[in-house]
């Protein structure tokens, strides 16, 4: 007669059943172990009974009297130390960018987002604050996140050794690599200046410091053309992304550079007008359309007068090592503009010279003594395109 009062006993502890999902990052749950549930004034022990994986975790659990049977729980058992913080909406980022492949379409944004567990993300575009349209979704989650500490400029074109970048992210991780893998694309990273540019960095090592947190060093500065993005003193909390194969690009035709779009993003699997979408204002420039800044700005004095010379740089395919005369040319024409300043640090242009087909210009005598320049003033020279205008400027100090 004990034997089956327990019996029915226990069927009628079993008698509460529950089915609810968790995030992947309870991975140490397991059929057996005893959970507490607490929802909507309910608390109860539970065993769990199933687990299935997927996007989330699916989990069924019963009802039991501890009484009866001892807690499951399995001994040793420990929780994973890197657990990825829980995103509640889409942390996403829309970044102006040099072309970063071949095959990619030079005045289109990329984008990168963020979200646990990941539903895939949804990127709408409109005119104007109604009637969006479906523009891109976003496949894979990237990796993002921000700056810990303020972060200052640095040299370009060597190894800028003297600067730290400590950063936090929010999915995935961060490694080191050889210089020889870094001089071959990787670690390549995104970073957000206060006027929102990005300036494109490498990093050779990568030296974790806590949970998802990661000092970098041996950096390569201002990569891609973006060394003008570089913020001195740049303020902890700064946008951080991973350029990797999860950064898709958006749509945008070339007529819509330099126009104010409204975004829309969030989870895929929800509607548009749910809650977890968020709104931004965007206006694209075409980054990927403009010349590089020209390199080598020297001058000479030639009886009097200035001759100016530079060297031009390329936006693609410009890394090769077997180009006997000169990189190619992404550009219709080759031409420059050069800006003669009133004088060193000086905010004011006292002439405009235009040059095509040649690396040099000459300020003559006659101009120098119309602008009342007589002594060192600083220069900066822009390539041109014929489809977004001027390039990224390089400025220097001439005093032949």
């Amino acid at each position: 007669q004990q034997l089956v009062d327990r019996l029915l006993y226990s069927a009628w502890a079993k008698r509460t059943t529950a089915e609810f999902g968790v995030l992947p990052e309870f991975v140490y749950l397991e059929a057996g172990d005893v959970i507490t549930i607490n929802a909507m004034g309910f608390t109860r022990d539970m065993r769990l009974e199933t687990v299935a994986d997927g996007a989330f975790r699916r989990l069924t659990a019963r009802s039991f009297d501890a009484g009866i049977f001892e807690g499951g729980g399995g001994e040793g058992r420990t929780q994973p130390i890197n657990i990825q913080p829980v995103a509640s909406s889409v942390i996403f980022a829309i970044m102006d960018l040099p072309t970063l492949r071949s095959t990619d379409t030079p005045f289109q944004p990329y984008a990168a987002a963020y979200i646990n567990p990941w539903p895939e993300v949804n990127i709408y575009k409109s005119i104007t604050t109604s009637n969006y349209g479906l523009d891109t979704t976003l496949i894979a989650p990237a990796v993002i996140g921000e700056t810990t500490d303020p972060f200052n400029s640095g040299v370009t074109d060597v190894w800028d050794n003297a600067n730290e970048l400590k950063v936090q992210i929010y999915s995935g991780s961060l490694s080191t690599l050889t210089e020889e893998s870094v001089l071959n694309n990787g670690n390549a990273l995104a970073i957000e200046n206060s006027s929102g540019g990005w300036e494109i960095l490498q990093f050779v090592n990568a030296t974790a410091t806590g949970t998802d947190t990661y000092t970098l060093t041996k950096l390569l500065r201002g990569q891609l053309g973006t060394e003008d993005n570089m913020e001195d003193a740049l303020p902890a909390g700064a946008r951080v992304v991973l350029i990797d194969t999860t950064l898709q690009q958006v749509q945008l035709g070339l007529n819509d550079v330099g126009r104010e779009y409204y975004y829309k993003y969030g989870p895929a699997d929800k509607d548009i007008g749910d809650s977890t979408y968020i709104t931004i204002q965007k206006t694209m420039n075409g980054r990927g359309l403009r010349p590089f800044s020209p390199v080598h700005i020297r001058a000479v004095d030639n009886g009097g007068d200035w001759d100016i010379t530079w060297i031009r740089r390329d936006r693609l395919g410009a890394d090769g090592w077997d180009y006997v005369t000169d990189i190619p040319m992404s550009e219709a024409t080759e031409s420059y503009e050069v800006d003669i300043m009133a004088g060193v640090g000086s905010s004011t242009v006292v002439r405009t010279l235009s040059v095509t087909g040649s690396t040099t210009v000459t300020y003559t005598a006659a101009q120098q003594s119309a602008d009342g320049v007589t002594g060192p003033t600083d220069v900066i020279v822009y390539q041109m395109s014929d489809q977004v205008g001027r390039g990224t400027g390089r400025r220097t100090t001439i005093d032949p």
